[in-house]
């Protein structure tokens, strides 16, 4: 909490000043709000802080930018953790932008995981299901035959065909 005051306090004053380097501190400062915020429970509030920072930083350093995947990933967990799992999804594809963008179409395994849960969550079994095939080819591509992920993976994706199975001979009874 103490931390959190701080930041608070010293964005006050980085507020009052107006040049480049300023408004770069004042995005780090509300990422670091943001971030003091979730571990507090409070998400609203960090969404808010969250949303200030990653517009500051796509104005200056590009929407595109390494800085912004930890910001992004943080508003997506926000608006998990309040039910907004909508809105969580749409920051998670643009992690996804962001990830292909700087590191390639060979990258972002995390974040189609969490896209993957999300989906889930949403009961759009066959959206969950693409995205965990996406996650096994990156994962059969980098990891050694036999890794503990690639099974976890695979299992993962059992299960969707499974209940996606099991939903389709439900729907055909009714």
């Amino acid at each position: 909490m103490a931390a959190l005051l701080a930041f608070e306090e010293a964005l006050e004053m980085e507020e009052k000043l107006s040049n480049e380097e300023a408004t770069i501190r004042k995005a780090e400062l509300l990422c670091n709000i943001g971030f003091a915020k979730i571990k507090l429970q409070q998400y609203g509030d960090s969404i808010i802080c969250l949303n200030e920072a990653l517009s500051i930083q796509n104005a200056k350093l590009g929407e595109y930018h390494i800085d912004s995947l930890r910001v992004l990933d943080s508003i997506a967990y926000a608006h998990s953790k309040i039910g907004q799992l909508t809105k969580s999804l749409e920051s998670y594809q643009k992690m996804m932008k962001v990830h292909i963008a700087v590191f390639g179409e060979n990258s972002g395994t995390k974040t189609l995981i969490k896209m993957s849960t999300i989906y889930e969550r949403l009961n759009d079994k066959e959206a969950a299901l693409i995205v965990r095939k996406r996650v096994l080819a990156l994962q059969m591509s980098k990891l050694e035959v036999g890794h503990a992920e690639i099974a976890r993976t695979k299992n993962f994706i059992r299960k969707l065909e499974n209940d996606i199975a099991r939903n389709k001979g439900i729907q055909e009874w009714i």
